[in-house]
């Protein structure tokens, strides 16, 4: 009896560990979604508007064209 017990209480413990890594491997499987933002005339892209601004005012100064970056 106490062999069956103990059965029990070993695979319910690798079935706890199996779920663990089930999730873990979901979890690690998630990928967040990135916008990039591309630069108009050399097609160099980033992750935020601000670094695009900073790129698009210093490599592209004389650059005049009027476009909504968002």
């Amino acid at each position: 009896m106490e062999d069956d017990e103990m059965t029990g209480v070993v695979m319910t413990g690798i079935m706890g560990f199996a779920m663990i890594i089930i999730i873990i491997g979901i979890m690690g499987a998630y990928t967040p979604e990135v916008t990039y933002y591309c630069c108009p005339i050399c097609g160099e892209c980033f992750t935020s508007v601000e670094e695009l601004e900073t790129h698009f005012a210093a490599e592209h100064p004389a650059a005049d064209i009027d476009i909504a970056w968002e």
